[in-house]
């Protein structure tokens, strides 16, 4: 994500968006900074309430399939809040190079972290994360 945002900074001003170069809109773009990362934090907090792992890189060492809460809504709450950030920081950097960096980010986290968790969450857990993905969307 910090990738990310470090290119929206250096990309800014080559498309420049000027309907959204207003304060207003620039506000609502801290909303929406704020909003991510407050369903980081809940996110978080909730998979360490049920003493699950919270390091991407090894999803086998989940102990526990959660399902309610944010993760009643998304199956990734912490991928979306952290799109959310970048989707902020893109409505204040104001240019089209920074949205098409949010759509970089979200293929990225979809095809390199997020399907190779969900084939091993399918591994550890078939019947129950089978049903969890009928009944809540990867994303939103």
């Amino acid at each position: 994500m910090m990738l990310a945002l470090l290119l929206m900074y250096f990309l800014q001003g080559f498309y420049p968006l000027a309907l959204l170069q207003y304060r207003i809109v620039s506000l609502l773009g801290g909303v929406c900074i704020l909003a991510g990362i407050g369903l980081v934090f809940v996110a978080a907090r909730q998979m360490r309430q049920h003493q699950a792992t919270l390091d991407p890189m090894h999803p086998i060492n989940s102990t526990v399939l959660l399902n309610a809460g944010v993760f009643a809504v998304s199956r990734n709450p912490i991928y979306l809040g952290m799109v959310i950030i970048l989707l902020g920081s893109a409505v204040i950097f104001a240019d089209i190079t920074a949205f098409l960096v949010v759509l970089l980010f979200v293929r990225y986290i979809t095809r390199y972290q997020i399907e190779p968790e969900e084939a091993c969450l399918l591994e550890k857990f078939p019947a129950d994360f089978a049903a969890y993905c009928e009944q809540v969307r990867r994303w939103v």
